[in-house]
């Protein structure tokens, strides 16, 4: 497929969503590509004792055709996933594709190796070298500012990432060579450090579910059984996720001990208000009672009173001595 028909095709799906809908309806649509294209040999073709030259050339015909077809859905969902108001039913329509084997993971490096050629700022070099004369990299201290190509590499990135949610197994299979591919076409050392800083952060992610741990860790086994230098950047970040986790526990250690403290501080307080609480009600229930006897011995001594002003003398004298011993009595109770 030409270049020009290609930047043709990106104007397009750009400037006419209907157009663009619709393409996407028909790649959601067709089973057609994955079942055809599964079934056709790979590499060379040989001619049998019973194939005829005219049915192998149309056999190579139809490889060829369901080869750009395949290529054209890969072009065409990759530019998809750059439109904001397409975005996600691109990604669930490649995802669809994917798990039914109409799209394999070759086929985003033909379009990646075909935006080259358009853009020659997406360069792929060797990343083994890359990595090697970058000692920070290494050391895992590299910048992740983004080198040229950068809208391609965040666009397939994030596919990636958002792939690696799927259940599907052929979906996972297809997310980790889209990782391999991810690593050879950007050796730069921004992207790498990205790429890498990206897995290791979902991989360590308190949020993320064994399902979505086991499959990051498969593909941080494979980009380090590819090139065994990724392991030393990997061990960097780590490290330092270990290191912040260190520092959050002992935040966390010094904020419970302080919270225990502040506790025992707290009873301590409420066990002296209590005990104070307890004094105060001791005190009260005691001029209570002396209240209470005080008037109970005022009403005997008005009592006794009243009894006596209507007595004689005789009889008054003896009140005065009763009124006398009973105050007597009142005071050595008190």
């Amino acid at each position: 497929m030409s270049l020009c028909v290609l930047d043709y095709l990106s104007k397009t799906v750009h400037s006419w969503p209907g157009i663009a809908e619709m393409i996407l309806r028909d790649i959601n649509t067709d089973d057609s590509v994955g079942a055809n294209f599964a079934t056709l040999p790979c590499g060379p073709f040989l001619i049998g004792e019973n194939e005829t030259a005219s049915e192998m050339a149309d056999l190579m015909e139809e490889h060829i055709f369901y080869a750009n077809r395949q290529f054209f859905d890969v072009y065409i969902l990759l530019e998809m996933l750059s439109i904001s108001c397409l975005a996600e039913e691109a990604s669930q329509t490649f995802e669809r594709a994917v798990a039914r084997g109409a799209i394999v993971a070759q086929a985003v490096a033909m379009v990646l190796e075909k935006q080259r050629v358009q853009s020659p700022n997406l360069n792929a070099t060797s990343g083994d070298a890359s990595l090697k004369h970058q000692d920070p990299v290494l050391e895992g201290e590299a910048s992740e500012q983004p080198a040229t190509g950068g809208t391609e590499f965040r666009i397939i990135l994030n596919l990636a990432e958002t792939l690696t949610h799927s259940r599907d197994p052929q979906v996972r299979g297809f997310v980790k060579m889209l990782y391999t591919i991810l690593f050879k076409w950007f050796p730069d050392q921004p992207f790498r450090v990205q790429i890498l800083r990206r897995l290791v952060d979902r991989f360590t992610s308190p949020t993320s579910s064994s399902h979505d741990l086991d499959l990051e860790l498969e593909i941080l086994a494979i980009l380090i059984f590819q090139e065994q230098e990724v392991a030393r950047p990997v061990l960097a970040m780590l490290k330092k996720v270990v290191e912040h986790a260190n520092i959050d526990r002992a935040a966390l250690w010094h904020q419970l001990r302080a919270n225990k403290e502040e506790l025992v501080r707290l009873k301590e307080e409420k066990k002296i208000e209590i005990q104070s609480m307890t004094k105060e009600k001791s005190s009260i229930t005691q001029k209570l009672s002396e209240s209470e006897a005080a008037n109970t011995r005022l009403k005997v001594c008005a009592y006794l009173h009243i009894i006596c002003s209507k007595s004689d003398d005789a009889e008054g004298y003896w009140c005065s001595v009763i009124i006398l011993l009973a105050n007597t009595v009142y005071q050595m109770a008190v």
